[in-house]
């Protein structure tokens, strides 16, 4: 098993057109890693004036708001020159013990040498984004932060490539899932991978 030593996977994100009124601020990245998301943000996505937002506040409450917000949750490992892994940038503290590798196959039988790899597709066990709302000293809402999911109760993220390859000039096919663990800091340090309001992307300004 190789150490992976782990870089920055950057996050890029479209910037949304601005819609009727209220003027919005770009979205804000944290150095947590979360994006905050402003009420304006929000209103020029949607098209909402101030009573427009008022009155869905009010109907559809904090939760049904913010549930506009989504995104595609934290980075994935990227490979590198040489074989090994990268992830948001930070270094495994207690290698081997803080990372690992189990792997399995679909049809081992038609395993071999010499394999053509068809396509390879990353999952993890962290999509939903955490959405919390922001309370000004009035209790109205200003925003909300948008943070990468909470990871596993043992406190890694877990996450399984998936490698669809062929052999013998492609007669027999093979996927080859190969799950890793990495510590939460390390899966959430890059933060949320990109933001959109009710499916519209919306920019986000990087951390200072």
């Amino acid at each position: 098993m190789k150490k992976l030593i782990l870089g920055l996977v950057a996050a890029t994100v479209v910037a949304a057109p601005l819609a009727m009124s209220a003027p919005a601020n770009a979205a804000t990245a944290n150095s947590d890693g979360s994006v905050t998301v402003t009420k304006g943000d929000i209103q020029s996505a949607m098209g909402w004036n101030n009573a427009a937002w008022d009155s869905h506040i009010e109907r559809d409450g904090v939760n049904g708001v913010g549930s506009l917000i989504t995104t595609s949750g934290v980075a994935t490992p990227v490979d590198v020159p040489g074989g090994w892994l990268t992830l948001n940038g930070q270094i495994v503290a207690n290698y081997p013990s803080d990372e690992y590798y189990s792997s399995s196959f679909t049809n081992p039988e038609n395993w071999c040498n010499g394999y053509q790899v068809v396509s390879s597709v990353w999952t993890n066990d962290a999509n939903t984004a955490t959405v919390t709302p922001i309370f000004n000293a009035q209790k109205k809402v200003t925003g909300y932060k948008v943070s990468a999911p909470a990871p596993d109760a043992d406190g890694f993220v877990y996450y399984t490539r998936h490698t669809t390859g062929t052999c013998d000039h492609g007669s027999s096919t093979f996927v080859y899932h190969a799950t890793s663990r990495w510590p939460a800091s390390v899966a959430g340090s890059g933060g949320v991978s990109d933001v959109k309001i009710n499916g519209k992307a919306v920019s986000v300004t990087p951390a200072v």
